[in-house]
């Protein structure tokens, strides 16, 4: 599809989403709605893609859009046709066709895009529009047809006669124009008396004026083709969604027992076979490895978890979790944070800013702040790393094979040597060589060689 040009109309100002945030910046499952309509634009492998945005979002749209695109400002909010307007000089020969679609429209996938684009060149029309039968039209545009079935114009729903109100073919947003006919004709739209803007629809009239072919791709799904003008319809466009996000996974082998009370974001990737459970909500760029299970009432943000790990009530951000790992329940791992393989965490522990080591085991009611374990730790119940000092945080590092006993605290910065042993209750100051001991409040420390340290 080399020879089509997309241009994504995202220009309009969405007052009534009563919000400092623009519209197509809100956030529909882990990604903004002009994200969603870009990356299902993507999916085409189109020639080109322009986005049409207001000056006074420009740089704010990108900031979050990462893809090759095109940025054309519509100085005026001046309606639809004088949006495409602005984009004008970049119809060149290289294109043939062009698609244009509503930056709001985040339900059009790319599947149905296509489906417009594909009755557009099997048909030779000039214009293609997506139409779609509602048993409720009030509020869209209609498609007005004359007695032998061909369309005649597009009507919006405040242009309307009391005996065009009960049409129900609507317009569902997607248009196909062959390029060298919207050329010759984009200026000859003129603006609306109603509402003093430039409709892209009024092109239907002036082409079936001129005898020209204007056709229609009808779409027959369930789904309901909308924009998203306020918070209801950014919710309903987010269940619908959320659904489909859940029905993929499923689809690709991943258990989910309870998709009512299930969330997971767009850029969310699950490993093979693995399992989720109810009131479990994973966020942002998280990845699994496969066999994997978690929840249930678990939340995981933005964090790598590797293959045959066990997440149970947990919430977990912005951290490392290897293979087969053990987190919870009720345990809180925050960000920067990096469990190694068969690393076990038990109840009630919180860590932040940790490394720790393969097959170290944290069992019970603990804080692990800003340290660093090795391997084969075993952390007791209560034991602490008292990272701050009112005003730096300070490292503790504790080395391979330590026992660490039962309501320990360290005072960081302290370094703990390989196979120390600490007792109940000890608090530690200072640091501890290789195989000592230590008990004590403050610890007192005895070497290997029973020598008080």
């Amino acid at each position: 599809m080399d020879d089509w040009l997309t241009v994504i109309l995202a220009a309009g100002s969405g007052q009534r989403m009563q919000s400092s945030v623009p519209k197509v910046l809100h956030n529909i499952c882990g990604k903004e709605i002009i994200r969603h309509v870009i990356d299902n634009a993507y999916e085409l492998h189109s020639g080109q893609i322009i986005v049409v945005v207001s000056p006074d979002h420009i740089s704010q749209i990108k900031e979050i859009v990462h893809r090759d695109c095109i940025f054309i400002l519509q100085d005026m909010p001046l309606g639809t046709a004088d949006a495409l307007f602005q984009v004008k000089d970049h119809l060149s020969e290289d294109f043939q066709n062009l698609l244009v679609v509503y930056g709001d429209n985040v339900l059009d996938d790319s599947n149905l895009m296509n489906a417009v684009m594909k009755r557009h060149i099997d048909t030779d029309a000039d214009i293609t529009l997506l139409a779609k039968v509602l048993d409720k039209p009030q509020g869209y545009g209609r498609i007005i047809k004359n007695e032998s079935g061909d369309i005649v114009r597009v009507l919006e729903q405040k242009e309307l006669s009391a005996g065009q109100e009960s049409i129900k073919e609507v317009n569902g947003g997607i248009y196909c124009f062959r390029v060298n006919w919207l050329k010759n004709n984009l200026d000859k739209v003129t603006k609306s008396k109603i509402s003093n803007e430039f409709y892209l629809t009024d092109l239907v009239s002036i082409a079936y004026e001129q005898g020209r072919h204007v056709d229609s791709y009808l779409d027959s799904s369930s789904i309901a083709i909308m924009g998203v003008n306020n918070k209801l319809e950014l919710s309903v466009a987010e269940k619908v969604i959320q659904k489909r996000i859940l029905d993929e996974l499923m689809k690709e082998g991943i258990t989910i027992k309870d998709p009512n009370t299930t969330y997971i974001d767009s850029d969310v990737i699950l490993g093979k076979d693995s399992i989720v459970f109810p009131n479990t909500h994973i966020y942002g760029k998280s990845v699994f490895g496969e066999c994997s299970t978690v929840g249930p009432n678990s939340i995981i943000i933005d964090t790598e978890v590797g293959d045959n790990c066990k997440i149970i009530n947990s919430h977990i951000e912005k951290s490392v979790i290897k293979n087969d790992v053990s987190i919870g329940p009720y345990s809180h791992i925050r960000p920067g944070c990096i469990l190694h393989n068969y690393v076990h965490i038990g109840n009630y522990v919180e860590t932040k800013n940790a490394n720790i080591g393969e097959n170290t085991k944290i069992g019970h009611f603990g804080y692990i702040g800003d340290s660093k374990i090795g391997m084969n730790v075993n952390i007791g119940a209560g034991t602490i790393t008292c990272n701050y000092d009112g005003k730096d945080k300070h490292l503790t590092t504790i080395k391979d094979g330590s026992f660490i006993g039962s309501d320990t605290m360290f005072i960081a910065p302290v370094n703990i040597g390989e196979n120390v042993v600490t007792g109940a209750g000890t608090v530690v100051t200072r640091d501890i060589p290789d195989n000592a001991k230590a008990f004590g409040v403050p610890a007192k420390i005895i070497s290997s060689k029973g020598k008080k340290l």
